[in-house]
């Protein structure tokens, strides 16, 4: 039986939370960042984290799952 290949992927991420000057305190945060893909060097800035994880499913290769 022969191991599956190992595919590894990596991205360096900087994530920033902004706290406007002037909004009350109970304010929620605002987080914003950029994230690189290191394989293709393909950068991606966001402002929304959601769109942070859109970005790296696009480099997972899709796993089937056994039940």
């Amino acid at each position: 039986m022969t191991s599956p290949a190992r595919v590894i992927t990596s991205f360096i991420v900087r994530i920033v939370q902004d706290s406007p000057e002037g909004e009350a305190p109970a304010s929620p945060p605002r987080w914003r960042g950029i994230v690189r893909h290191l394989q293709s060097g393909r950068e991606y800035h966001f402002l929304d984290v959601n769109d942070l994880a859109l970005f790296i499913a696009e480099y997972i290769p899709k796993v089937k799952r056994f039940s």
